[in-house]
């Protein structure tokens, strides 16, 4: 699937099971040479596989350092890294100090692309401590298992498979995943015991299952509820809001720390019910951010009046994800309807000269529209 974080785990699995099996002979050349096979492979894969993308990967890598670095010892806290990450984000480009490249790569981020560093940004030095000797004492007791039972082919598999999902989680979110989380759980739980191997195997399959039971308890306890809820969604598409919102309504006290569920019910909120639509759009900034839920609650807090919060709302998205020419559109038109023709001025000229990252008929239609008012033939008839 051109995934390149399982590809470069994959390569590194089969090395591994190769010299497991005794195919390679252990000694420092053939060690040497695939280590350099390993660096070859990585540098292609970043170099002609999506290169845009590991540009972009840079980036979250500079924003998440500042993060860090705000909370060196605690971190960000356990589970903020999709609320904050577009917040600093938004800090470092209204700060100016960024290349032409990170304004067009810029995007809407809620993971680091490294789930160890991701870790580490959230519970800083303390958690980076805990990782490392968690990693420190997997090693070591892999290694030992290796020696004493050294005919354990299964024990082999699992270890190049923590191998292909370890080095994974190097490049992408991986361990956000139910599965990857249940093979991890079994991986470790085979390696973790030590007893007979008819008796790992079943130990190991009662302690994966009762963690996946666990896992997935939440779903497997409300079925009914996520049919009402699927129920709601086929009333919003076909047309009956009023009902689907009843249903959502309804469902909200079971979930309400649901991030999809709090997306769906702010989808089929109209603005004749703002309070509720704001109460909603903070509920889902509280888990992460976006700009396109900035630009939404700014256009609420125009609408009822608070000029300020609403003000705010606007740079937030704009700067959050600042090749987007919709939001400075919208913030262009926000002074222009409060006669603030100097901060207008600005935006207009913004839009007209921002480099354009996809180009598209509506991008042109923006630059047209924005074009086509001439802010001194406006004061002049505002004034008269």
């Amino acid at each position: 699937m051109l995934n390149r974080a399982f590809l470069v785990g994959a390569v590194l699995g089969i090395i591994f099971l190769l010299f497991s099996f005794e195919k390679l002979s252990l000694n420092k050349k053939t060690i040497g040479l695939s280590f350099l096979f390993v660096l070859v492979a990585i540098a292609v894969v970043t170099i002609f596989l999506k290169s845009d993308s590991s540009l972009g990967r840079l980036l979250i890598y500079k924003i998440s350092w500042n993060m860090f670095t705000e909370y060196p010892i605690t971190g960000i806290g356990w589970g903020n890294f999709q609320r904050e990450y577009g917040l600093h984000q938004a800090t470092y480009f209204q700060a100016g100090n960024y290349s032409q490249k990170e304004f067009l790569l810029a995007d809407n981020t809620f993971y680091a692309f490294n789930d160890y560093w991701e870790l580490i940004v959230e519970t800083g030095s303390i958690g980076a401590g805990c990782l490392f000797t968690f990693l420190y004492f997997i090693v070591r007791l892999a290694y030992h298992r290796l020696h004493t039972t050294p005919n354990d082919d299964l024990l082999k598999f699992l270890l190049a498979l923590l191998l292909v999902i370890g080095i994974a989680a190097l490049f992408t979110h991986v361990f956000e995943h139910g599965p990857f989380k249940i093979i991890l759980a079994f991986i470790l739980s085979y390696l973790l015991l030590a007893k007979r191997k008819n008796f790992k195997i079943v130990a190991t399959l009662t302690i994966t299952v009762t963690y996946a039971a666990c896992h997935y308890y939440f779903k497997l306890n409300n079925i009914s509820n996520y049919k009402k809820w699927e129920h709601a969604k086929i009333l919003s598409s076909t047309g009956y809001i009023l009902e689907s919102q009843k249903t959502y309504e309804y469902l909200y006290k079971k979930f309400y720390d649901n991030l999809e569920f709090l997306q769906n019910y702010n989808s089929v909120l109209g603005f004749n019910n703002p309070d509720k639509k704001i109460f909603i759009l903070k509920e889902i900034l509280k888990r992460y951010t976006h700009h396109a839920c900035y630009l939404e609650m700014a256009k609420i807090y125009e609408e009822i009046g608070m000029r300020k919060e609403s003000e705010n709302a606007f740079l937030k998205a704009v700067y959050m994800v600042p090749n987007r020419f919709v939001t400075k559109e919208a913030i262009y038109n926000f002074y222009i309807n409060h006669k603030q023709f100097d901060q207008a001025a600005y935006w207009r000229h913004i839009i007209l000269t921002m480099p354009v990252k996809v180009p598209s008929e509506r991008i042109e239609a923006i630059k047209q529209t924005v074009k086509s008012k001439h802010l001194l033939t406006l004061k002049t008839k505002i004034y008269d």
